[in-house]
């Protein structure tokens, strides 16, 4: 009896063996680790609680105290998409012609949970394009726990096709769990690329791999490390061949699906050499109105 315990337990340890060959110590595949660590990612930012507003509108408040200071967005007085606005505590200075706007959130937002204080959460409020305030406190009573689903391959594609946002997920290889996806901005004729790691049920966009992009090259990725054109950070110009038209055919845009391994490697390489200090990670909360949520998180 006890050689056939043995032979047992050989076969379950072998087993378990097998099913971890290529994993990390966290379930991603070595692929997936050796490539968020070319992209700076050695370690990810890691959010342990996130919270939904259940009140139908919260103000982010500066201290956890009752009456102090809340988050406003500073805007010009003028009704146009070319406005400047900004970011800051109600009890700063208003600039003249500006007005303060109230940036409450509004039942259903997710919110990432940084630390608590008494009735209080500390939460992410930091945005790569306008708000570089990094948190804020929120009361416990207006919100409720929410945890994220697992973001997979499937679920990226899927969203990106609702959005009509073009995308690529590598599934296999070397670049196994590498995302890149196009924003189209029609109004204001911008692209911008998303180029992130699938890992551990999220997606990690490191800062030096968003930006600009611009079609009307000839031959190959041109990359403009230092900007490019009216002062845009323009990270690199791509030709036709790796281009795409809507629907519509009134919208056209780098199609990551196009673009070959020489190509992704040129990505990699040179969006390498930009500064990342911050990290932008999505989460899928399907039961939510926006489906998922992106916090921008420090290194």
């Amino acid at each position: 009896m006890k050689k056939y315990a043995i032979m047992l337990l050989g076969c379950c340890v072998s087993l378990l063996l097998w099913n971890c060959k290529g994993k990390g110590s966290d379930g991603s595949s070595d692929a997936e680790n050796a490539l968020a660590e070319r992209m700076g990612l050695n370690a990810v930012p890691k959010v342990d609680k996130f919270v939904v507003v259940t009140a139908e509108k919260t103000p982010v408040l500066r201290e956890p105290a009752k009456g102090s200071a809340k988050l406003v967005n500073c805007m010009e007085d003028m009704e146009s998409d070319m406005a400047d606005s900004r970011m800051q505590w109600s009890d700063e200075k208003v600039p003249k012609g500006y007005s303060n706007n109230d940036w409450d959130r509004y039942a259903g937002t997710v919110l990432a949970v940084l630390g608590e204080e008494g009735d209080y959460y500390k939460v992410s409020v930091r945005d790569r394009e306008w708000c570089d305030i990094e948190s804020g406190y929120v009361l416990k009573s207006d919100t409720e726990e929410m945890m994220p689903e697992a973001v997979t391959a499937e679920w990226i594609e899927t969203s990106a096709e609702q959005a009509w946002m073009p995308t690529v997920v590598k599934k296999e290889g070397k670049y196994k769990g590498l995302v890149i996806r196009v924003e189209v901005n029609e109004l204001w004729g911008e692209e911008t690329l998303w180029v992130g790691v699938l890992k551990d049920g999220a997606i990690y966009y490191p800062e030096g791999f968003y930006g600009f992009i611009s079609g009307g090259g000839t031959e190959g990725l041109e990359f403009h490390p230092d900007g490019f054109a009216d002062g845009l950070d323009i990270m690199f110009i791509y030709p036709k061949s790796v281009s795409k038209v809507n629907e519509y055919g009134d919208v056209i845009s780098l199609d990551p699906a196009k673009l070959t391994d020489e190509q992704i490697e040129q990505i990699l390489e040179e969006l390498g050499k930009r500064p990342t200090e911050y990290v932008g990670c999505e989460y899928s909360f399907p039961m939510t109105e926006g489906k998922s949520a992106l916090f921008w998180l420090k290194k």
